[in-house]
């Protein structure tokens, strides 16, 4: 009933690796996931004008 419908023996891993992924992750929410970015941001310093002009040189 899912997406997967047949799997060769070449790429086996990858589908079960997938598998295993969405599997764990199944029960997780979104906001989960939304304040793993606020802790990543949060622990960032201050960016001024100039990191992003240097960053486009």
């Amino acid at each position: 009933m899912g997406t997967l419908h047949g799997v060769r023996k070449p790429h086996l891993k990858c589908y079960l690796v997938e598998f295993v992924f969405r599997w764990n992750r199944r029960r997780s929410s979104m906001l989960t996931a939304f304040e793993s970015l606020l802790g990543l941001v949060t622990r960032m310093g201050d960016a001024s004008k100039r990191d992003f002009v240097l960053q486009r040189a």
